[in-house]
């Protein structure tokens, strides 16, 4: 029984930069559910279990355009640090914001100064190319 989009399945995964480095496992953790083609994961992910059968493996290449985006300036905000209240933040750190349409997104501080906050709400991971290993754990449910 072999993957279809609209099925709901659980993978593992293992997420690699190019230089090797990696940035994410899910092997420690439980498996990650999604129904595919629903753009609950990524596209490369997404596309990337059509066809597999539960217990077959993939290496998947992952671009900007079908991971996580090119990196956006305009996602660079900066802000008049007394919006912020009483809250400190301190560059490098992440932080829970809402944006002005109401979404709360984690941003990137990427600097500070007596009369502004500087922060990135790019995805960590925007503007990169990648390699993902993937498992298909189960098919919980084929489509309809």
């Amino acid at each position: 029984m072999t993957v279809d989009r609209g099925d709901v399945v659980r993978i593992h995964y293992h997420g690699e930069l190019l230089s090797g480095d990696q940035f994410d496992d899910s092997l420690s953790d439980e498996p990650v559910e999604f129904t595919v083609g629903d753009g609950q994961v990524i596209s490369a992910i997404d596309e990337g279990v059509v066809g597999l059968d539960p217990g077959d493996k993939r290496k998947i290449s992952v671009t900007p355009e079908n991971g996580y985006g090119e990196r956006r300036d305009d996602l660079i905000r900066v802000v008049p640090r007394q919006v912020l209240g009483e809250q400190e933040v301190k560059q490098g750190e992440a932080v829970e914001i809402q944006t002005a349409d109401g979404q709360l997104v984690i941003a990137e501080v990427v600097e500070t100064n007596d009369d502004s906050v500087t922060f990135d709400l790019n995805h960590p991971l925007a503007g990169r190319d990648m390699n993902f290993e993937v498992e298909l754990i189960d098919i919980v449910q084929k489509a309809a």
